[in-house]
């Protein structure tokens, strides 16, 4: 079942239409604890509708997405690669795997970057470290406003891997112009 998206952010005079998320949990007894979510009524939903398909096995963490139908602008702008520049690793972090969602500007510089899973952990050094390493690989010239969700694996040695990624552009002007908005 999809979910009506109306989450809207204002960047400059643009108004974005954006993504839903969830990060949700099955616990043993088949009951679904939902960790962190864009809004409520999205995590009701997809828990609901995920205890009903009965899609979790016991114990495991799923991070549901739902976006934006983007049409005219996966066809002009290719999706960007994100990736971590060498660099410095987050200071005192506690070694794990952390889900952050990251999003960019037109201008391809980080505007904020937040950890969505596990809940409730702060770790106040990673928005700057992010913004110092984290990198997005554009494959042409354009560029639009760019969400991207990570999966990050901080080991015991300090270092940081990629373990999995999802990359999506909220809608904008460009879904109602016929012609290309440079965004």
């Amino acid at each position: 079942m999809s979910f009506r998206l109306t989450r809207k952010k204002r960047a400059g005079d643009i108004e974005f239409l954006m993504e839903e998320w969830a990060v949700v949990e099955a616990k043993g007894n088949g009951e679904l604890r939902v960790h962190a979510a864009s809004s409520n009524a999205f995590a009701n939903q997809k828990s609901l509708e995920l205890a009903q398909g009965g899609g979790l096995a016991p114990g495991s963490v799923s991070l549901v997405i739902q976006e934006p139908d983007h049409p005219l602008n996966e066809r002009l702008i290719a999706l960007p690669e994100p990736s971590l520049r060498k660099g410095r690793t987050p200071a005192e972090s506690p070694f794990g795997t952390y889900v952050f969602r990251a999003e960019f500007g037109h201008d391809r510089v980080l505007d904020s970057f937040e950890a969505i899973h596990p809940a409730g952990v702060e770790i106040p050094e990673f928005e700057s470290w992010a913004a110092e390493v984290l990198d997005l690989e554009f494959h042409t010239d354009d560029s639009h406003r760019t969400v991207v969700f990570l999966i990050l694996q901080l080991t015991r040695n300090g270092a940081v891997e990629i373990r999995g990624s999802h990359v999506l552009l909220p809608q904008c002007c460009c879904i109602w112009l016929e012609e290309y908005c440079p965004v």
